[in-house]
């Protein structure tokens, strides 16, 4: 009975466990329909269409805004360029 159960038993459970462990997912399976990713300033996570990418750096890392963070920083910039020029 030993004989039998490590000739025949021990093999066919490894077997049937690396098959359910390395498997492929199904199409029936469910997948992200997008993509999410963070600003780069607020860390608010929103779908990848709705943020703008730029390269920055000497490394060309890839950064994303959120369009309110864009808008913000676009504002401080205006309120600082006419508060220089009016003095």
């Amino acid at each position: 009975m030993f004989f039998v159960f490590c000739i025949f038993i021990i093999p066919i459970v490894v077997l049937v466990l690396l098959l359910l462990s390395t498997r492929q997912k199904d199409d029936t399976e469910t997948q992200p329909t997008e993509i999410n990713k963070e600003c780069a300033i607020c860390d608010k996570e929103f779908p990848i269409s709705e943020l703008t990418e730029q390269e920055i750096g000497d490394y060309r890392r890839l950064y994303a805004f959120c369009g309110y963070c864009i808008e913000n920083l676009y504002q401080d910039h205006k309120k600082k360029l006419t508060i220089e020029s009016g003095e």
